[in-house]
């Protein structure tokens, strides 16, 4: 978990019984973008985040062939828009290879939109 994701949503998905690593846990607060990304691909986890910069970061890495760990981006709601919050129940528990690609599909598709 990146260091900006609310508490709730670390308590919820190990309510759910995810395995969750902060960076707070992990001693990792203050590394820049992309060496968490290199941190959790070293230790073979997912990267949840809701930081735009390191998910611009990650589709960076991605457009130069370099290795990657997956990562989960969820914007964080917005109050002016009335979005509802993240929903934990649609978060799996595993990523297959072919939903880590999706998700890696999905995100430059999401990048590229907006920097359209």
């Amino acid at each position: 978990m990146d260091v900006h994701v609310l508490l709730p949503i670390t308590r919820g998905l190990r309510r759910r019984g995810v395995d969750v690593l902060t960076a707070r846990e992990d001693q990792t607060t203050r590394l820049l973008d992309p060496e968490l990304l290199r941190r959790a691909r070293e230790l073979g986890r997912i990267l949840f985040s809701q930081d735009e910069d390191l998910i611009a970061e990650a589709v960076r890495c991605q457009r130069e062939g370099e290795p990657l760990a997956t990562v989960v981006f969820v914007r964080q709601p917005s109050k002016l828009r009335n979005e509802p919050p993240f929903n934990l129940l649609a978060c799996p528990r595993r990523f297959s290879q072919k939903s880590e690609a999706g998700l890696h599909a999905r995100i430059a598709e999401e990048t590229a939109d907006r920097d359209a």
